[in-house]
């Protein structure tokens, strides 16, 4: 008997859980997803970013192309900065995932440009340009690395400083 009324009332919450509507997801990607499919676009921006300055001719002075390389990675690191400020805390990106996935994605794109120009073996002894895009998306990858090796010391440090002055303020009361 009681194995019966268990059975009627378990059919009435099962029939009581099929009646109520379907839970609707709220957006379309999860956080995680979101993060995956920025940090793709993020690394084909700083891929295209990094390529555009091939559209810029060659100085004849060396000092001049440093300069031009220097302000094009400031460019990108000041984007970056704009892009995380809007990007993250809007769509609430996993900063950490949305980093990695555009490192590797920079860094397939660099074997693939490596591999091409492995290929062609006349353009070995010759400067191809596959070779010179994978120097360049390399050394965009290093400047972006040593942007977020240095943001997270500082980040790190700011922390550690304020968590020893409440300390400090908790032992002076």
């Amino acid at each position: 008997m009681k194995e019966n009324d268990e059975m009627k009332k378990n059919v009435e919450d099962l029939k009581k859980i099929a009646n109520e509507p379907a839970a609707r997801r709220k957006s379309l990607l999860t956080p995680n997803e979101r993060s995956v499919v920025f940090g793709i676009l993020f690394a084909v921006f700083a891929g295209l970013f990094t390529l555009s300055l091939d559209l810029i001719s060659v100085p004849e002075n060396e000092s001049v192309l440093w300069l031009l390389m220097f302000f094009l990675y400031v460019l990108l690191i000041v984007a970056t900065i704009f892009i995380e400020r809007f990007l993250v805390k809007k769509f609430c990106v996993r900063r950490t995932l949305y980093y990695a996935v555009a490192h590797v994605v920079l860094l397939i794109a660099i074997i693939i440009l490596i591999v091409m120009g492995v290929r062609h073996p006349e353009s070995v002894y010759e400067v191809s340009t596959e070779f010179s895009y994978a120097l360049a998306l390399g050394f965009t990858q290093a400047a972006l690395l040593l942007y977020h090796l240095g943001r997270v010391t500082v980040l790190a440090i700011l922390r550690n400083s304020k968590s020893k002055t409440k300390q400090g303020n908790k032992r002076k009361k």
